[in-house]
């Protein structure tokens, strides 16, 4: 597919007067997959799959959260508004059904759809995704374990440090050396299957576009995205609906959000059909398995 600008920077203005920023990638007559980003993340996120030339084969929409990249900022949001904002985008691509797939802190946006729209859904899944806070941290590992405390614990100086961040992101320079920094320690702390995709220029090349697009509006979007991570969702997964077709993928090897969270989330929503991958990590089960996904996926 040859992606354009205009298809990667799109915005759809809300009810309440937002802009909803989002990015088109595949099959643009395709069925449509909503994508939920990681966290940080931001509708770019599927730019990756782009360079490591999987085929996504269907129409997959990926939306920017409140604050960050074209959306704008919805004050005292909660989880639970999310499936609000996606509901208005599909009517006015005029999607009565949609398939909804997220990736890590995505988990919480794709259960909320589940939980609050599960009659426009004909499918969800989740890929390495987090479970609520709550259960979360008792299998979080470093440096995540001290990261989620931070946000839980000391916000400010989460909020410190995501200044830092965008300060460094706007200097082309700085942020060359810091991603540079970043995958050597990478190479280092990860898995080797997520550490073999950051020695790859592709991912550096990913990356700096990807952490700009994050900090587009500055740092609030996703210090906030961090806070209702360690929020409580609003509702049980065990209270989704059970006629919903519910997929999860998770690999074994994945050290930042580890497969015991997978394992617990696959077990509270009863429907789930779970496929946990013994040689995949946090990053490398997206990239090296997304045809399959997406096959499931479409074929629910």
């Amino acid at each position: 597919m040859n992606i354009t600008d205009d298809i990667l920077n799109q915005t759809f203005q809300l009810k309440d007067g937002r802009k909803l920023g989002f990015a088109e990638f595949g099959n643009l007559k395709g069925s449509p997959v909503f994508y939920f980003h990681g966290y940080a993340g931001g509708r770019l996120e599927p730019l990756v799959l782009d360079m490591f030339e999987k085929e996504i084969n269907c129409r997959l929409i990926s939306l920017d959260r409140p604050g960050m990249g074209l959306s704008d900022n919805k004050p005292d949001r909660t989880v639970l508004d999310w499936p609000d904002d996606v509901i208005e985008l599909a009517d006015h691509l005029e999607f009565q059904k949609f398939h909804i797939l997220g990736v890590s802190g995505g988990g919480p946006y794709i259960a909320a759809c589940a939980y609050k729209i599960p009659e426009r859904i004909i499918s969800a899944g989740i890929v390495a995704g987090v479970a609520s806070y709550k259960e979360s941290k008792k299998f979080f590992i470093n440096p995540n374990k001290t990261l989620f405390r931070i946000i839980k614990r000391l916000p400010f100086l989460m909020k410190f440090s995501l200044k830092q961040s965008f300060k460094n992101i706007k200097n082309e320079e700085k942020l060359e050396k810091l991603l540079a920094k970043q995958a050597k320690l990478a190479e280092k702390a990860l898995p080797k299957p997520d550490a073999e995709l950051y020695k790859n220029e592709k991912m550096l090349s990913y990356f700096s576009i990807h952490f700009v697009e994050i900090f587009r509006q500055g740092y609030l979007g996703p210090f906030i995205d961090g806070n209702l991570q360690v929020e409580p969702w609003g509702f049980e997964l065990s209270k989704i609906q059970k006629t919903l077709k519910y997929f999860l993928w998770h690999g074994e090897l994945d050290k930042n959000v580890p497969i015991a969270i997978g394992k617990y989330v696959a077990s509270e929503i009863s429907q789930c059909v779970s496929k946990f991958y013994p040689e995949e990590a946090h990053v490398s089960i997206l990239i090296n398995r997304f045809e399959e996904i997406i096959e499931t996926l479409l074929n629910a």
